[in-house]
């Protein structure tokens, strides 16, 4: 795939480059693939967690960003190559001509909700902060849906150094990604009605990551709202159950071996029997055993087929 990367014109030198990295941040990086052109940030942790300490608003937001080890020349175009090889500029919003990095002023009489707030409502909010990410959250502004990721600084510091360690990629990104100090529900309700009220619907990804990873955090979130230990046909249960085996029948099973991860295989057929009851004494999987499954799977980012993209289809439950 033929990329290029455009620097800002200050940065000439090594004293110019040592500089940029002390600051932690760097704008205004262009990146050009296909003769589409996208403007990219790079943060190192440290300066993203100091914004918000000192913004006071609560939350880390910025479009197009990537985190990087440090701010250099090195780390910024090793991310690069790899943020071209698994073709995650598609997950971008691209660069228009005369616009700033964020808007002048906020819009008026926006309409939003979150869509999946009864996700949130059932959710142990204790166990989920320790977890410190939650994903698949459908932001609704006016009429458009969005797809909002978020992760506490202490869990995306962990996602890089895994990836890391596994030779994977060097950075961390996620399509509309919010960085919270603490995972809370009041954090993330507040950092997303922010965003839907001072303009920057803008600077968000409307429903381009169709992957099998986006798709296994989907499955996760719903079922762990299912608290009910009696099957029900038709329920979110039977559901997902009849949606994986939709998936493995027409997507996965067809695949070359190798093709996808063990892990990710071994946890869609747990999915698959999910509902499935013990009619000797109604037993079904419970909510801790989902938990117990989906930990195994650990980083998903890393597991071979994670990016495979997948129908909307399998996402309707």
């Amino acid at each position: 795939m033929n990329y290029s990367i455009t620097y800002p014109d200050y940065l000439v030198n090594a004293r110019d480059w040592e500089l940029q990295a002390s600051k932690g941040c760097l704008d205004s990086v262009y990146l050009v693939v296909d003769e589409n052109a996208y403007e990219l940030s790079f943060y190192d942790f440290t300066r993203a967690e100091q914004d918000v300490a000192d913004n006071g608003e609560g939350y880390f937001f910025k479009p197009n960003v990537v985190l990087v080890p440090a701010v250099t020349k090195e780390h910024i175009a090793r991310a690069v190559a790899e943020f071209v090889a698994h073709k995650e500029y598609n997950y971008l919003i691209e660069a228009k001509e005369g616009e700033g990095a964020y808007p002048q002023s906020p819009h008026a009489a926006v309409k939003y909700q979150i869509l999946c707030s009864e996700v949130m409502d059932a959710i142990n909010w204790a166990v989920q902060e320790c977890k410190g990410w939650f994903g698949c959250m459908c932001l609704k502004i006016n009429t458009k849906v969005y797809t909002m990721t978020c992760f506490d600084f202490v869990r995306s510091k962990q996602e890089l150094e895994k990836t890391t360690q596994d030779g994977y990629k060097h950075y961390f990104f996620e399509e509309n990604l919010v960085l919270l100090p603490k995972l809370t529900k009041e954090a993330i309700e507040k950092a997303l009605a922010d965003i839907a009220t001072k303009g920057y619907e803008r600077y968000l990804v409307q429903e381009k990551r169709q992957s099998l990873e986006q798709l296994l955090k989907l499955y996760y979130m719903v079922l762990r709202v299912d608290t009910d230990m009696t099957y029900k046909a038709g329920g979110i249960r039977d559901v997902v159950s009849r949606k994986v085996e939709q998936l493995l029948t027409e997507v996965i099973d067809p695949l070359p071996h190798d093709t996808i991860d063990a892990k990710i295989h071994d946890f869609l057929l747990y999915l698959l029997g999910y509902d499935t009851p013990d009619l000797n004494d109604k037993y079904l999987h419970s909510p801790e055993d989902l938990e117990a499954a989906y930990d195994q799977l650990e980083c998903i980012a890393v597991l071979r087929g994670h990016e495979l993209i997948v129908e909307k289809g399998y996402f309707d439950v």
